[in-house]
């Protein structure tokens, strides 16, 4: 879990919007479903993948969704965001799933590279979100 912090925090100096002690705190919880694959290089943990079962109406099945996927800078286009999709993969095989899914931020052209060598499925979307106060908002109603 320590490992799997310093990569968060490490994600939050990239993306501002991400305040890596709550999402440790978060990463740590037991709910939702939510599990954790870590890849490691000798005794240094360089990238992780989150992920929770889903069921996706679209594709008529159980799978995972990819909610976190994270490479050290350094071990970037070396396999390793690869050998995690695939963990993932094999994990949700392993459980009778049939897919994973993820979302990708339009403006993160190296993700995608490797995103378009695996999937066999890009669909545009727009991704939305009821945050913050909105999402206080919402739920007292």
């Amino acid at each position: 879990a320590a490992h799997t912090a310093a990569l968060a925090v490490e994600l939050g100096a990239e993306d501002p919007r991400v305040d890596a002690p709550r999402a440790i705190e978060l990463y740590l919880r037991d709910r939702f479903g939510l599990s954790v694959l870590v890849a490691a290089k000798g005794a240094d943990v360089v990238g992780y993948a989150s992920h929770r079962l889903e069921v996706e109406t679209a594709f008529n099945a159980i799978g995972r969704y990819l909610s976190d996927l994270y490479v050290a800078p350094a071990h970037r286009r070396s396999g390793v965001g690869h050998a995690l999709i695939a963990a993932v993969a094999r994990a949700t095989a392993h459980e009778g799933g049939e897919f994973i899914m993820w979302l990708a931020k339009a403006d993160r052209s190296e993700e995608q590279a490797l995103y378009r060598r695996v999937a066999d499925v890009e669909t545009p979307v727009k991704a939305f979100a009821v945050t913050r106060e909105n999402f206080r908002k919402i739920a007292e109603h």
